[in-house]
C-alpha cells in the first residue's frame, strides 16, 4: 500500500476501547516505534498501526508519553521543530527539554495536575528548541484509557502558533501605543490650553480692569483694540484645540436632561455684547409644541449654536440673526429637533457651499479675510453634531443671507420633578458677613488680577501658591469658599480638593470652584468627580466671577444647619 503524506491540521485521538497497544518494531532512523507491551488482538493492532502513520505524517507535533510522564514516542514533525533527535527525547520528559526562563509555570502546573488527575488539557506554552530558540505551541493533552480504567499514555498533540502570537504581540503593541499616544496628545492639548489660555487670562482681564479707569479717548481706543485682539487669539486656540480633541478622538458626549429655553437664553447672553457692538438684533422662536425638558449633550449643544449664532453676525453688516427651534415628525417613530439659525448677512456663492464644513473651509478670501477666524467653526460643529446622531446643511444665496439648520434625535423629558436649580439672589448689603475666600493660583499676574476682582465684589481672599499650600492653609483657617486653580508645581488642585475634603468634616466642606485653562467637557467630569462643585474656564471677567461667586453663596446657602437661609451679601 503507498502511502501519501497530509498535509492538512490532524488531530490524534485515542480509543478508549484500546488495550496497551504493541511494539512496531520498524525504525526508519527518524522514530522509533509505539512502544508498549502486551497483546492485543488485530483489529486493535491494525487501528493503533493506523493511528500511527497518521502521526507520522501529520505537521501538526505529536509527543506519546507513558502514565509516569516519560516519552515513549514522537513524530517527525515535532523532531523538525524541536531539533532533538528520537533518541535524545525517549525516556525523558517533555518539560526537561522544552521549558525556558519565559515559559509560563503556572500553565506549566496546571498541565502537570491534569496529567495526575488523567483528564485532558489545554494549554498555551512557550516552549524552546533545542537550540534555544523560543516557539509557541497550543497544546492538547488527552489521557488514553486500557479497558480497566487505568491511564496508560498520554497523547500531546501541539500546534505551533509562533506567528500567530507575534500577530498577536504586535496586535497589543500597537494598541498600548495607540493608547499612550492618545494620552500624550490629551496630555498635550491640556498643557497647551493650560500655557496659552492663562496668560490670556491676565491680559484680557487687565484691559477690562484697565478701561474702568480714567482714559483718554485715544488711549481707550488702543486698549479696545488690545481686547478686541485678545478676544479673536482666544477664539482661534479654542478652535484649534477643539479640532485637535475632535480628531484625537478625545470628544465624548454626555447627554443628559436639561431646560432647552434657558440653555437659549444663555447663547444670548454669551453673544450679547457682540451682537451689540456689531448693531445687529439676535431673536430666538421655539415651537409651542417642543417640549420644555429635553435630553441630549447641553454643553455641546451650546458650543454649536454659539459657533453658528456667531458665524451669522460675523458675516451680517445690517440686520439681524433669528433662531428658530422646531420640532419635525415625517417619521413619527424618529421625531427631530430642527435648529435653523438665518440672518441677513452677505450670503455664500453656491461654488463655496461645499467646503464650508471642511477644516479652514473659509471663504474666498478676496469677501472673508476681513473676518476673523480660522475657519473651524463650521467643522466644529458639523463634527459634533454627527456624534449627536445628527445632520447639519445650509441654504444661502449672494446678497440673501445664509440659513444654517442642524437636526438632532428628539428626546423629550417630560417629567415635572425635574426642576433647574434656583441660585438665591444676594439681597442685604452688609459686605462685613462675606465669607474670606482662599485663592490657589501660581500665576502672579492671575494671583493680582483674582484679587483685585474679588476685591471689587467685596471678599477678602488669602493666597496659595500651589496645591500643598492649599491644603496647609485649610488646616488652619475653616474656609467656605476655595478658588483653586488646577495645573500648579508640587501638588495639582485635583489632589489638593481630595486631600482638603478628606481632612474636613462633612458638615465644614468648602464650596471649591476649579479655576482652570482647561475647561473641556472631558476634563469638567473629571474634575467634579475629584470633588470640585463648579468649574470657571479661564480667562475670568468681572460679570462671570460675580455670577461665579453667586452661586456658591446659593450653595453654601443651601447648606445651613437645620435649614436655615442665612441672608446673603451683596456684591459689589
Amino acid at each position: 500500500m503507498k502511502k501519501s503524506r497530509n498535509r492538512s491540521a490532524t488531530v490524534l485521538s485515542a480509543d478508549p476501547r484500546l488495550e496497551e497497544p504493541p511494539m512496531d518494531t520498524h525504525n526508519d532512523g527518524e522514530t522509533g516505534g509505539l512502544a508498549t507491551p502486551g497483546d492485543t488482538d488485530k483489529g486493535d493492532q491494525t487501528e493503533t498501526e493506523k493511528l500511527s502513520v497518521v502521526a507520522r505524517f501529520t505537521d501538526e507535533l505529536v509527543i506519546i508519553i507513558d502514565a509516569n510522564g516519560l516519552t515513549e514516542w514522537v513524530n517527525p514533525a515535532m523532531l523538525r521543530r524541536s531539533g532533538y533527535t528520537f533518541e535524545e527525547m525517549v525516556g525523558k520528559k517533555p518539560g526537561t527539554l522544552f521549558q525556558g526562563p519565559d515559559t509560563d509555570q503556572n500553565a506549566v502546573a496546571r498541565i502537570r495536575d491534569a496529567i495526575r488527575a488523567g483528564r485532558p488539557v489545554r494549554e498555551q506554552l512557550l516552549n524552546y528548541s533545542k537550540s534555544r530558540e523560543p516557539y509557541w505551541v497550543e497544546i492538547q493533552i488527552s489521557p488514553v484509557f486500557l479497558s480497566n480504567g487505568r491511564v496508560s499514555q498520554f497523547v500531546a498533540i501541539q500546534r505551533d502558533i509562533t506567528e500567530l502570537q507575534r500577530t498577536r504581540d504586535q496586535l497589543v503593541a500597537a494598541r498600548e501605543m495607540a493608547e499612550e499616544a492618545s494620552r500624550m496628545k490629551s496630555l498635550f492639548l491640556a498643557t497647551v490650553s493650560h500655557e496659552l489660555r492663562t496668560p490670556m487670562n491676565g491680559l484680557l482681564g487687565m484691559t477690562e480692569l484697565l478701561l474702568e479707569t480714567p482714559l483718554e479717548e485715544l488711549q481707550r481706543e488702543y486698549v479696545l483694540i488690545i481686547q478686541q485682539a485678545g478676544k479673536v487669539l482666544l477664539n482661534a486656540v479654542g478652535e484649534i484645540l477643539d479640532v485637535s480633541r475632535i480628531a484625537g478622538g478625545l470628544v465624548e458626549l454626555s447627554p443628559r436632561p436639561f431646560a432647552l429655553r434657558p440653555l437659549v437664553e444663555e447663547v444670548r447672553n454669551i453673544l450679547s455684547t457682540e451682537v451689540r457692538r456689531h448693531g445687529l438684533t439676535f431673536e430666538y422662536q421655539i415651537e409651542e409644541t417642543v417640549a420644555p425638558w429635553i435630553e441630549a449633550d447641553p454643553d455641546r449643544l451650546r458650543q454649536i449654536l454659539v459657533n453658528l449664532i456667531e458665524n451669522g453676525v460675523k458675516f451680517t453688516k445690517v440686520g439681524g440673526v433669528l433662531l428658530e427651534i422646531n420640532l419635525q415628525t415625517t417619521d413619527p417613530a424618529h421625531p427631530v429637533l430642527v435648529f435653523r439659525v438665518s440672518d441677513t448677512g452677505m450670503g455664500i456663492r453656491a461654488d463655496d457651499l461645499p467646503r464650508l464644513f471642511k477644516p479652514f473651509g473659509q471663504l474666498d478670501p478676496s469677501r472673508s479675510r476681513e473676518k476673523e477666524g480660522l475657519g473651524l467653526g463650521l467643522s466644529i460643529c458639523r463634527s459634533l453634531i454627527d456624534r449627536m446622531k445628527g445632520h447639519i446643511w445650509v441654504e444661502s444665496l449672494p446678497g440673501q443671507g445664509s440659513v444654517f439648520s442642524f437636526a438632532i434625535p428628539y428626546l423629550p423629558r417630560p417629567d415635572s420633578s425635574i426642576t433647574p436649580a434656583v441660585v438665591p439672589t444676594p439681597s442685604p448689603k452688609d459686605a462685613k458677613v462675606l465669607p474670606k475666600v482662599l485663592l490657589v493660583e501660581d500665576n502672579p499676574i492671575n494671583q493680582k488680577l483674582a484679587v483685585i476682582l474679588l476685591n471689587k465684589l467685596g471678599f477678602e481672599c488669602d493666597l496659595a501658591q500651589d496645591g500643598q499650600e492649599a491644603v496647609e492653609a485649610a488646616r488652619h483657617t475653616q474656609y467656605r469658599i476655595i478658588l483653586m486653580d488646577i495645573h500648579m508645581p508640587r501638588m495639582d488642585g485635583l489632589e489638593a480638593t481630595r486631600m482638603i475634603r478628606s481632612e474636613m468634616a462633612s458638615d465644614a466642606q468648602p464650596y471649591v470652584v476649579a479655576v482652570t485653562a482647561d475647561a473641556s467637557v472631558e476634563h469638567r467630569e473629571l474634575y467634579l468627580a475629584s470633588g470640585i462643585d463648579l468649574v470657571l474656564a479661564k480667562p475670568i471677567s468681572l460679570p462671570l466671577l460675580r455670577k461665579t461667586m453667586a452661586k456658591a453663596l446659593g450653595h453654601l446657602a443651601e447648606r445651613s444647619p437645620c435649614g436655615a437661609q442665612p441672608s446673603q451679601p451683596e456684591m459689589g
